[in-house]
């Protein structure tokens, strides 16, 4: 009987790397908090169209990061970029955003806050505006 029991655990075992093998180059590490991508406005300027995407990132305290791209963002499946963003910055989210202008030539963006913690909108009022 024991050599019996010794020949199931080699199968036993066989098989369970097999498992672990056919996995293992097939799936893709994310790390624990994976970010929550969104498009949230999207514009045609010059001939090209342009998506702000926001992205929130963090555990218990959240930082909202604001890119834009010139052609439709790709994300893998960690919802890490595989495009390069034009502007990619975080944004202060504790005011209400008034206002969000971006200046296309600098790469650069301005944002007027206004308001006070309760009536911040996340990211309800960046819309894409060109200078």
């Amino acid at each position: 009987m024991r050599p019996q029991i010794n020949h199931l655990r080699a199968i036993s075992i066989f098989i369970f790397l097999c498992v672990i093998a056919s996995c293992g180059d097939q799936t893709t590490e994310c790390p624990l908090t994976i970010e929550q991508t969104s498009i949230i406005d999207q514009k045609e300027f010059k001939g090209v169209t342009y998506y702000l995407v926001e992205r929130i990132s963090g555990w218990h305290e959240k930082t909202i990061i604001i890119q834009l791209f010139d052609k439709k963002p790709e994300f893998d499946k960690c919802n890490e970029n595989v495009s390069t963003p034009i502007i990619d910055d975080s944004v202060s989210m504790d005011l209400e955003v008034k206002s969000f202008l971006i200046n296309l030539e600098s790469k650069q963006y301005e944002i007027e806050y206004g308001g006070d913690y309760e009536s911040a909108k996340q990211t309800s009022k960046f819309k894409l505006n060109f200078k």
